[in-house]
């Protein structure tokens, strides 16, 4: 079964020789195929458990960083909005500052009319006014 998932060369399958720690010694020990199938049988089942964990691992940093960038985004709409309502604002105050200035140069019209009728109407009465 493992032999064609980890490609064991042929010359391992009658007997195979492992190096074993066990207690802080190093044992040699000779297996025979089913020995080694059981051996490999157990590396591939912790190989298998330790993946595991980091997928899971690595699935719960990703619901981390989701969460993050999702209350990032949500700041992002509350800031948006802001400066949504400040822009309407200073748009409002452009325009009226533009209605100001049409009135102002209305009411100098207006006034310099008025400065030459009052000058038009002393002349005519001859008076002499001072600026």
């Amino acid at each position: 079964m493992f032999r064609s998932i980890l490609r064991i060369p042929p010359s391992w399958s009658l007997l195979a020789a492992l190096t074993v720690t066990v207690g802080g010694r190093i044992l040699k020990e000779r297996m025979d195929d089913t020995q080694l199938t059981k051996h490999f049988d157990q590396l591939y089942k912790y190989l298998d458990e330790r993946f595991d964990l980091v997928d899971q691992r690595i699935d719960d940093f990703e619901k981390r960083v989701d969460k993050r960038f999702d209350a990032v985004g949500d700041r992002f709409d509350v800031v948006e909005e802001r400066l949504d309502g400040i822009e309407t604002t200073v748009n409002a105050i452009y325009q009226r500052l533009g209605n100001v200035e049409a009135e102002h140069a209305a009411m100098n019209q207006q006034l310099d009319r008025h400065e030459r009728w009052h000058h038009q109407a002393a002349d005519k009465l001859g008076l002499q006014l001072e600026n």
